[in-house]
């Protein structure tokens, strides 16, 4: 079984991940605490991506796709009819 890799990050990584959260929460429109967003913006960063402007789009977006997968889920199958909601 293979230990789990441990991330460290400097206050320069910590700094550009906040600049990126707070952007993709103000293109979402919600508060810069959510913890799904937070995630998508330090699982960009750890997969190597670089650039604040980047980061917050890319996050923004699949948080957007989520939304809309959830909505479909929902109207196709409705949470009362056996469906789950993901948001």
């Amino acid at each position: 079984m293979q230990t789990p890799k441990l991330m460290y990050y400097s206050r320069q990584d910590w700094r550009l991940m906040e600049r990126a959260l707070y952007k993709a929460s103000i293109q979402l429109r919600r508060e810069p605490d959510d913890p799904g967003l937070a995630r998508r913006v330090m699982t960009l960063f750890d997969q190597g991506v670089r650039d604040e402007e980047t980061i917050a789009k890319t996050a923004a977006y699949q948080e957007r796709l989520i939304m809309q997968i959830a909505r479909l889920q929902d109207d196709w199958c409705g949470p009362h009819n056996g469906g789950t909601s993901l948001h």
